[in-house]
Protein backbone atom coordinates (compact mmCIF):
# COMPACT_ATOMS: atom_id res chain seq x y z
CA UNK A 1 0.00 0.00 0.00
CA UNK A 2 2.79 2.33 -0.21
CA UNK A 3 5.75 3.98 1.20
CA UNK A 4 4.00 5.42 4.10
CA UNK A 5 1.22 3.19 4.95
CA UNK A 6 2.30 1.40 7.72
CA UNK A 7 0.61 0.99 11.37
CA UNK A 8 1.30 0.41 14.67
CA UNK A 9 -1.56 -0.79 16.67
CA UNK A 10 -1.78 -2.32 20.14
CA UNK A 11 -5.00 -3.67 22.49
CA UNK A 12 -5.24 -5.09 25.87
CA UNK A 13 -8.30 -6.43 27.70
CA UNK A 14 -8.46 -7.38 31.10
CA UNK A 15 -11.16 -8.92 33.19
CA UNK A 16 -11.04 -9.81 36.94
CA UNK A 17 -13.54 -11.47 38.82
CA UNK A 18 -13.67 -11.60 42.42
CA UNK A 19 -13.74 -14.96 44.42
CA UNK A 20 -15.08 -12.83 48.16
CA UNK A 21 -18.07 -11.08 45.88
CA UNK A 22 -20.07 -11.61 49.51
CA UNK A 23 -17.51 -9.91 51.49
CA UNK A 24 -16.33 -6.81 49.52
CA UNK A 25 -19.86 -6.62 47.09
CA UNK A 26 -17.25 -5.96 43.75
CA UNK A 27 -17.72 -8.83 41.34
CA UNK A 28 -15.86 -7.62 38.32
CA UNK A 29 -12.99 -5.38 37.39
CA UNK A 30 -12.74 -4.48 33.65
CA UNK A 31 -10.43 -2.66 31.53
CA UNK A 32 -9.71 -2.34 28.30
CA UNK A 33 -6.95 -0.05 26.12
CA UNK A 34 -6.21 0.50 22.50
CA UNK A 35 -3.12 2.23 21.01
CA UNK A 36 -3.07 3.05 17.50
CA UNK A 37 -0.15 5.30 15.63
CA UNK A 38 -0.62 4.76 11.37
CA UNK A 39 1.36 6.49 8.94
CA UNK A 40 -0.85 8.00 6.16
CA UNK A 41 -0.33 9.50 2.95
CA UNK A 42 -2.85 11.86 2.90
CA UNK A 43 -4.73 12.84 -0.46
CA UNK A 44 -3.13 12.60 -3.99
CA UNK A 45 -4.63 15.13 -7.26
CA UNK A 46 -5.62 13.14 -9.38
CA UNK A 47 -4.12 15.60 -12.32
CA UNK A 48 -0.50 14.74 -10.19
CA UNK A 49 -1.77 10.88 -10.70
CA UNK A 50 -2.42 11.27 -14.36
CA UNK A 51 0.83 12.96 -15.34
CA UNK A 52 2.99 10.36 -13.97
CA UNK A 53 4.32 12.70 -10.89
CA UNK A 54 3.09 10.09 -7.98
CA UNK A 55 1.15 6.63 -8.40
CA UNK A 56 -1.53 5.56 -6.88
CA UNK A 57 0.38 4.66 -3.55
CA UNK A 58 2.65 7.34 -3.19
CA UNK A 59 2.88 10.34 -1.25
CA UNK A 60 4.75 13.44 -2.51
CA UNK A 61 8.28 13.98 -1.38
CA UNK A 62 8.25 16.99 0.30
CA UNK A 63 8.98 17.04 4.53
CA UNK A 64 4.83 17.92 4.94
CA UNK A 65 3.48 15.21 3.44
CA UNK A 66 6.22 12.54 4.68
CA UNK A 67 5.60 13.54 8.26
CA UNK A 68 1.47 13.22 8.20
CA UNK A 69 0.07 10.71 11.23
CA UNK A 70 -2.01 10.18 13.49
CA UNK A 71 -2.14 8.89 17.04
CA UNK A 72 -4.75 7.38 18.88
CA UNK A 73 -5.52 5.92 22.51
CA UNK A 74 -8.37 5.23 24.31
CA UNK A 75 -9.06 3.43 27.89
CA UNK A 76 -12.05 2.01 29.60
CA UNK A 77 -11.86 1.00 33.26
CA UNK A 78 -14.74 -0.77 35.06
CA UNK A 79 -16.07 -1.21 38.56
CA UNK A 80 -19.26 -3.48 38.31
CA UNK A 81 -20.40 -5.54 41.94
CA UNK A 82 -23.44 -6.91 43.41
CA UNK A 83 -24.60 -7.24 46.99
CA UNK A 84 -26.95 -8.97 48.74
CA UNK A 85 -27.89 -7.85 52.28
CA UNK A 86 -29.08 -9.54 54.93
CA UNK A 87 -32.89 -9.30 54.31
CA UNK A 88 -31.72 -11.13 50.99
CA UNK A 89 -32.45 -7.99 48.98
CA UNK A 90 -30.13 -7.81 46.10
CA UNK A 91 -28.48 -4.14 45.23
CA UNK A 92 -25.89 -3.71 42.01
CA UNK A 93 -23.90 -0.79 40.73
CA UNK A 94 -21.43 -0.10 37.94
CA UNK A 95 -18.81 2.63 37.62
CA UNK A 96 -17.46 2.93 34.02
CA UNK A 97 -14.72 5.68 33.22
CA UNK A 98 -13.16 6.69 29.75
CA UNK A 99 -10.01 8.26 28.93
CA UNK A 100 -9.55 9.49 24.99
CA UNK A 101 -6.57 10.64 23.47
CA UNK A 102 -6.68 11.43 19.43
CA UNK A 103 -3.78 13.89 17.17
CA UNK A 104 -3.77 13.72 13.50
CA UNK A 105 -0.97 15.65 11.68
CA UNK A 106 -2.14 16.12 8.31
CA UNK A 107 -2.08 17.89 5.05
CA UNK A 108 -5.37 19.16 3.94
CA UNK A 109 -4.08 21.50 1.39
CA UNK A 110 -3.94 19.24 -2.02
CA UNK A 111 -0.71 21.23 -2.88
CA UNK A 112 -2.68 23.57 -4.73
CA UNK A 113 -0.49 26.97 -2.92
CA UNK A 114 2.94 27.79 -4.76
CA UNK A 115 5.78 29.12 -2.84
CA UNK A 116 7.54 32.24 -4.04
CA UNK A 117 10.45 29.71 -4.85
CA UNK A 118 7.95 27.89 -7.13
CA UNK A 119 7.02 24.72 -4.89
CA UNK A 120 3.91 23.32 -3.56
CA UNK A 121 5.25 22.36 0.01
CA UNK A 122 1.28 22.47 1.43
CA UNK A 123 0.65 23.27 5.03
CA UNK A 124 0.98 20.63 7.90
CA UNK A 125 -2.19 21.16 10.01
CA UNK A 126 -1.85 19.43 13.68
CA UNK A 127 -5.22 18.45 15.46
CA UNK A 128 -5.80 16.97 18.65
CA UNK A 129 -9.17 16.07 21.48
CA UNK A 130 -7.96 14.64 24.73
CA UNK A 131 -11.42 13.43 26.65
CA UNK A 132 -11.74 12.08 29.87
Amino acid sequence: MGLVRTAQASMARRCFNTDSAAKSGVSAITERSLVRRPRIAGVLRLDDIDAGKVGWTDVYPYATALAQNSFNLMTILGIAGERRDENARNSSFGLWVQFLDFKLEENFTGFLNVDENGNTPGDLSSNSIGVS
